[in-house]
């Protein structure tokens, strides 16, 4: 028998503005924290005297005009540095830069880069996990009669009044992925490293961009690489859309297909889209030259 996920939490985790003010209270609580010891391993560094101090004593120093950004970078980085536990701070984010960074000189240049958005609205289990618990969901045919039930405007609103139901979905489904990505038959081929970041969208929708380090790949910088890339694009990345109706066909369709609009600037009336849409047909995938100067031309 299916089973699927299902998310019944008492009334107050399904209140918004009561989450929103729990997790303020935790980061209050982690910031007090980092604060303290800050302050304790600075040994008075951290007052406004302190680093006043630190850079009359550069100029003291010698220090010219053009190394100042370095002491002055010194006092930021002093002022702070105990911020880079708290998620989604300047700091924090800096610090995972840095990691990225590191990845990069040490293992080279990532061999994809890729974002995946939710897709609330067409996540039948989604829809099951938010699901009243009254609701019979123990055969196939009671989740697909319920599913058949519910109205675009129904799904909104589950979608809606579950935020942190919703995240927590969305967590899951991407862990399951990174575990599949990783794995012995990821369709990436043998995965070595990855880096990602979660954001969320001005409506609150999630997505998620990351670094895939594949160990097959191809030198990108090596003598062969245009005999060796295309090929390598072409095993991995496909711009076909079956001809046939089908679920795959929709599916494509639906999500991945570029629709201009306010983003990509010919919504705002500033003409051509940025990302280089519609994009010519092409007989083989090369290297260089491609509309808007990105770097491959896939095959279309």
């Amino acid at each position: 028998m299916m089973t699927h996920t299902s998310y019944h939490n008492p009334p107050s985790l399904q209140n918004p503005a009561y989450m929103g003010w729990a997790f303020s209270i935790l980061h209050y609580q982690q910031l007090q924290g980092a604060i303290g010891v800050a302050v304790r391993m600075q040994q008075g560094r951290s007052t406004v005297h302190g680093l006043q101090r630190m850079l009359r004593q550069s100029r003291a120093a010698g220090v010219d005009q053009a190394q100042r950004p370095g002491a002055v970078a010194q006092v930021s980085e002093s002022m702070w540095a105990f911020m880079r536990g708290i998620w989604g701070t300047a700091a924090y984010w800096a610090d995972a830069a840095s990691d990225l960074h590191a990845m990069v000189r040490q293992l080279g240049p990532p061999t994809f880069f890729i974002t995946l958005s939710a897709a609330y609205m067409q996540w039948d289990d989604l829809a099951l996990a938010l699901a009243p618990p009254s609701t019979d969901l123990r055969t196939h045919a009671s989740r697909t009669a319920y599913l058949n039930s519910l109205s675009p405007a129904h799904r909104r609103a589950m979608v809606r009044d579950r935020p942190v139901d919703v995240a927590r979905h969305f967590s899951n489904r991407w862990s399951l992925m990174l575990t599949w990505l990783r794995g012995t038959d990821s369709p990436l081929g043998e995965v070595g490293d990855v880096w990602w970041r979660v954001e969320f969208q001005r409506r609150g929708s999630a997505h998620v961009h990351f670094f895939v380090w594949c160990e097959d790949a191809p030198n990108p910088e090596g003598t062969h690489r245009n005999s060796t890339l295309p090929a390598y694009i072409d095993r991995h990345v496909s711009t076909h859309v079956p001809a046939a109706a089908g679920p795959l066909r929709s599916l494509l369709l639906s999500v991945q297909q570029h629709c201009h609009s306010f983003t990509c600037g010919s919504g705002r009336g500033r003409g051509d889209c940025r990302f280089g849409f519609p994009r010519p047909l092409c007989n083989q995938t090369r290297l260089g030259g491609a509309p808007g100067g990105r770097w491959v031309v896939w095959l279309r």
